[in-house]
């Protein structure tokens, strides 16, 4: 669960302020909102990259993130260049679940014979695949995920997808994705819609859609009519 209560993060030039949200008993959560308006921030935040200037939050009842075991995939994947695939789940697990072994990890996100293998001997969706396994290798109690396929092809991206899926239910973590791709919401799918800084509002989709209380989103719905 992550409870936010007046939290404010201050940057450079950009001000994300959080009233009141609540994010409890579901298994994923989409943050959604136009380009620039403070998702990625939003997700900094959780991960702790980002420090409120003022404000309370909780992960599962605990101030800031206590023990909580934390997988995170951001745009510019943050792979270390230096470091092999298999050394990438390997440095990883040792403070995440245990589920399965380093190398299942790799395999399932199509990584087969690469244990040996660094970044820069990698094409962009190979890469992009490793960023994915080091996140779910990492991830005990919550997965955050910043748009993560956005460099992969229909095909490889959907097989992923469904893999993260399998993930998540089979071992119960909480995740919060960032994504532009509205039109694969579900009804009941949870959302947070953050516009110029502010939360606009949040709850399952149908609700959000119909509240109109986001002119983003009313923005993105009439484009469909």
């Amino acid at each position: 669960m992550l409870r936010f209560n007046r939290v404010v993060v201050d940057k450079q030039d950009f001000r994300l302020s959080i009233d009141r949200l609540n994010i409890e008993k579901v298994l994923k959560c989409y943050v959604i909102g136009p380009s620039g308006s403070g998702k990625s921030t939003f997700l900094r935040l959780v991960a702790g990259l980002d420090s409120p200037s003022s404000g309370e939050f909780y992960v599962n009842g605990e101030a800031g993130f206590g023990s909580v075991g934390m997988g995170l995939l951001q745009q510019d994947l943050g792979l270390w260049p230096h470091l092999t695939c298999l050394q990438h789940i390997q440095l990883v697990r040792r403070k995440g679940t245990a589920t399965m072994s380093d190398i299942d990890y790799l395999d399932q996100c199509e990584l087969k014979n690469m244990e040996q293998t660094k970044p820069s001997n990698m094409s962009g969706g190979q890469q992009q695949r490793l960023a994915v396994a080091r996140a779910l290798a990492a991830s005990r109690d919550l997965l955050l995920l910043d748009e993560p396929f956005c460099q992969l092809d229909k095909v490889t991206s959907q097989k992923i997808e469904r893999i993260v899926d399998s993930y998540i239910h089979a071992n119960n973590i909480m995740t919060i994705e960032v994504t532009h791709d509205v039109d694969n919401l579900s009804d009941n799918d949870f959302v947070v819609v953050i516009e110029d800084g502010n939360i606009k509002c949040d709850g399952n989709w149908l609700d959000v859609k119909q509240s109109r209380r986001s002119p983003w989103v009313s923005a993105v719905m009439n484009l469909y009519k």
